[in-house]
């Protein structure tokens, strides 16, 4: 009997094998966890990265556009305000003229208030 063992003994060999092989599997398992940790973690800073750099390029087109569009706005501007100044530059004379008529209309007034309308 001493070479045979025992039922017991034998179940406790099968336990033992089965608890080693146990943690051989867990130790896997927390292995491939951790690297798929460790993946994703990775891919999350690309994609934020890449995101960043996405929104940074988007952000520097629009600023550029904005910057043309305002350039475009302001130099529509410097035209009107050329324009307006050359028109008033041209009725200039016409202005003085029409308020120097009045001047002279109200103190001609002033001196014969019967010639009123």
């Amino acid at each position: 009997m001493d070479e045979q063992k025992t039922l017991l003994e034998q179940i406790r060999e099968k336990e033992s094998e089965l608890s080693l092989r146990q943690e051989n599997a867990i130790k896997n398992a927390e292995e491939i966890l951790s690297r798929a940790k460790a993946d994703a973690e990775l891919i999350a800073a690309e994609a934020d990265a890449k995101g960043k750099a996405m929104a940074q390029q988007y952000r520097d087109e629009r600023k550029e556009w904005i910057a043309m569009e305002a350039d475009e706005i302001m130099g529509r501007g410097s035209a009107e305000a050329l324009a307006l100044r050359k028109s008033g530059e041209e009725h200039l004379s016409d202005a003085v003229r029409l308020i120097v008529d009045a001047v002279t209309y109200a103190s001609q007034d002033e001196k014969d208030p019967g010639n009123r309308p």
